[in-house]
């Protein structure tokens, strides 16, 4: 295991090459710490992005492509230049790219791990571009062909295993968070929070898109104001629905109870966290829930929807309130109890620090990744 490792990786996180607003470049800055090698990391972009050195074990490399055939080429291009310098001992795969990297697995030979962060092989999936209905039997064809696949939680190990891969090639291991950013905050960056954001307040954070259910929340925020609860609500993220949910906010008069705070990155996020009575999270669909294990961290109870990712999360009545899909009513209710019982909030958020710090701990689940990938290289080798 002590023998050096350089992995060659696609990934179509953009937070990677620039964009920032995620604790993406750190967690893989630690994971080419620990792999004792080097992490070459392929990110899938449009033209106009950077390439990243980040140290000498970790660099980052946007295919600045428009279309499947120019990242393809940008993929294998990097993948010869890097192996000119170097030997490459894995591939690793977001999984939409996993058929092009198996492809580079059966004419290199060497061992292909696919990572498998979220379930997105659904109607809509299939409808969003006419090519993905074809595509996806590939997709799956290269999850069962893979030496490995990393799940983010066992309800999608069990969605995978179901489709006919291999059960003693999926590894649950979630996303690592570093717990000890969360749980610590500075006073000041709190006062400033406080300042900002009138109290109490809930606190949603994620993408503004439509899985993400912010429209859902919405609603279940209206029903709270009608209810005469007295509370602010704070909104961080950015994406592609802001305009329509502001506008949204407007046309109901709810202006002066929300706020949409923007993107906040992920190391100044904690005094949010800390300054709010709770945190609400509606998404349609969440396979881990990140963002249920930094408030956690940071000792706020969640309300969230019923989405598996947050069923691994929360337990309900303990740490927070897991809500029926769709149903915004009860969701109202459950953030009321907390806006109207700040005991009964500490001592679920109390609850909820002592479980995920237990349960969700960030070194050991980066421990836990490298340490795959060197298994799956060396049984390999």
């Amino acid at each position: 295991m002590a023998t050096p490792r350089n992995v060659f990786m696609v990934s179509f996180d953009r937070s990677l090459a620039g964009e920032g607003g995620t604790d993406a470049v750190a967690r893989h800055k630690r994971y080419a710490k620990l792999l004792q090698g080097s992490l070459s990391v392929v990110v899938v972009t449009p033209p106009g992005y950077p390439h990243l050195k980040v140290n000498e074990r970790f660099e980052i490399l946007p295919t600045n492509a428009k279309g499947l055939a120019g990242h393809a080429w940008s993929i294998f291009y990097y993948y010869r230049i890097i192996r000119r310098a170097q030997h490459i001992h894995l591939i690793i795969s977001q999984d939409l790219a996993a058929p092009l990297l198996l492809l580079l697995k059966w004419y290199t030979r060497l061992p292909l791990l696919v990572t498998v962060h979220g379930i997105w092989w659904d109607d809509w999936f299939s409808e969003k571009k006419w090519w993905h209905r074809w595509y996806l039997p590939f997709i799956f064809y290269s999850f069962k062909k893979a030496d490995a696949v990393r799940v983010v939680s066992h309800y999608l190990r069990n969605e995978l295993i179901a489709r006919g891969v291999r059960a003693n090639r999926v590894h649950v291991i979630p996303v690592p968070v570093n717990l000890e950013l969360f749980s610590q905050c500075d006073p000041e960056a709190l006062e400033e929070v406080q300042r900002k954001i009138p109290s109490p307040f809930a606190l949603s954070v994620g993408r503004l898109e439509r899985e993400k259910g912010f429209d859902q929340l919405l609603l279940a925020w209206e029903q709270l104001q009608k209810e005469g609860i007295t509370a602010h609500l704070a909104i961080i993220g950015e994406g592609s629905q802001r305009q329509a949910l502001e506008a949204w906010v407007r046309e109901h008069k709810l202006e002066s109870s929300v706020t949409f705070v923007g993107r906040i990155a992920s190391e100044h996020l904690s005094p949010y966290y800390h300054a709010a009575r709770c945190v609400a999270l509606a998404s349609r669909s969440e396979s881990f829930g990140k963002v249920l294990v930094e408030a956690g961290a940071a000792g706020k109870a969640a309300v969230a929807t019923d989405t598996h990712g947050a069923a691994e999360i929360i337990i309900t009545g303990k740490t927070g309130y897991l809500v029926s899909q769709g149903d915004m009513r009860a969701f109202a209710q459950k953030m009321a109890d907390l806006f109207q019982n700040s005991v009964l909030a500490e001592e679920l958020g109390q609850e909820a620090h002592a479980h995920v710090m237990n349960a969700f701990d960030g070194d050991k689940n980066s421990e836990k990744i490298v340490r795959l990938w060197k298994q799956v290289a060396i049984n390999k080798s």
